[in-house]
Formats: C-alpha cells, sequence, structure tokens
C-alpha cells in the first residue's frame, strides 16, 4: 500500500520567524517550546501529564492562531506557535503581503557519470514585478528547498 502524499508543516524555525512577523492565519496544526521544566507533583520521578522538561517540543494538530485568546496560551513557561503546512504559508505570503515563492527544479549535469542529478533551488518574486532573489544552494528535496524559501521571505516583511 503506498502512503498518501501529505502537505509537509513548516519547521520550528519558520514557525517562531512567522509569529514574530505576526502570522495571525488560523492553522490546522500547533507546536508549543517549553521554556522552564515543570514537574509534575503526582509523579516527581518522571514527566507525568503535568510536567515537562525546558526545551522539549510537543505538537498538536487542532485548530491554533496565534496571538488568539482562545487557543495562543503562551506563557512564561511556553510559548506556541501557528504550524501551519508550506502551501498554506505559501500563500499567506503571496496573498497578504504579494511575495511570490516558489522554488524551481534544475539539473546539474555530474562529470564521470551518466546522466545527471536534479536539485532544487530557491526563487522569489517579490511583488511579481522587478525584484527577485535567487539562491544558489541546492537541495535534494523541493520540500527543503521551499523551507529555505518561506524562511528568506520573511527578510522582505516589514
Amino acid at each position: 500500500m503506498k502512503k498518501p502524499i501529505e502537505d509537509t508543516r513548516i519547521s520550528l524555525v519558520t514557525a517562531k520567524l512567522a509569529k514574530e512577523k505576526h502570522y495571525d492565519a488560523i492553522s490546522k496544526g500547533s507546536i508549543t517550546e517549553y521554556i522552564t521544566t515543570q514537574i509534575d507533583p503526582e509523579n516527581p520521578e518522571e514527566d507525568g501529564p503535568f510536567g515537562w522538561k525546558a526545551g522539549e517540543l510537543e505538537g498538536s494538530n487542532d485548530y491554533f492562531r496565534n496571538f488568539d485568546a482562545g487557543s495562543d496560551y503562551s506563557n512564561k513557561n511556553y510559548t506556541m506557535y501557528a504550524r501551519p503546512t508550506q502551501t498554506v504559508l505559501q500563500r499567506w505570503f503571496r496573498e497578504i503581503h504579494e511575495i511570490e515563492v516558489f522554488v524551481k527544479p534544475f539539473t546539474i549535469p555530474q562529470l564521470n557519470r551518466k546522466g545527471s542529478i536534479k536539485y532544487y533551488g530557491l526563487v522569489m518574486t517579490i511583488d511579481c514585478v522587478t525584484d527577485c532573489v535567487a539562491s544558489t544552494e541546492c537541495k535534494d528535496k523541493y520540500e527543503d528547498a521551499l523551507e529555505d524559501a518561506l524562511k528568506l521571505a520573511f527578510k522582505f516583511i516589514k
């Protein structure tokens, strides 16, 4: 049986950038990063259901919105981040900030070898007219190149 095709969720680093730049669309998914360690009083030897360690991450597939009092319970102990799919964040850049983010495949011929290898490179158009940013860094996977392009796109939001 083939594995179903699923869209890739953004990384924690990209989710932090999104929150910093006020991404506030409703997302089906979030990630919580624990800042402090809390011991569960019922299970002090283990984390227990009410404990966690600093640096620990916990994901959720529930609906979430950065800065929304009904879903974003960030506080001094942990920070919550919306974790949309790459495609949803790509659409947010396009519709809200008029930044077109896409990845273009290209091939590099290999010396002393038959054939060529396909890589993915970053291509980004700002305001779809004059500004263009491209990266020469190669990635083996489309999703990895898109993640880098999304991170780069945040630099163009004021």
